[in-house]
């Protein structure tokens, strides 16, 4: 199963995608579907509807210098 770290407000891979992991602790699983626009950039997805099942391997907060 890949791996990859989502940024909350990035929008990486998608918006729907970052919404769908807020509030969620390590260790917890969900599965959510999300429709992508027709126009979706990469074109394998666009006007699709995608399932999902993520686990969250590891939560960060980060801090910046003030």
């Amino acid at each position: 199963m890949p791996s990859f770290e989502v940024n909350k407000g990035s929008g990486i891979p998608d918006e729907g995608f970052c919404r769908e992991l807020i509030g969620l602790h390590k260790g917890e699983s969900k599965e959510f579907k999300l429709s992508f626009a027709a126009d979706y950039q990469r074109a394998e997805l666009a006007g699709k509807e995608v399932s999902f099942k993520v686990a969250i391997k590891e939560v960060k907060q980060e801090r910046l210098p003030i």
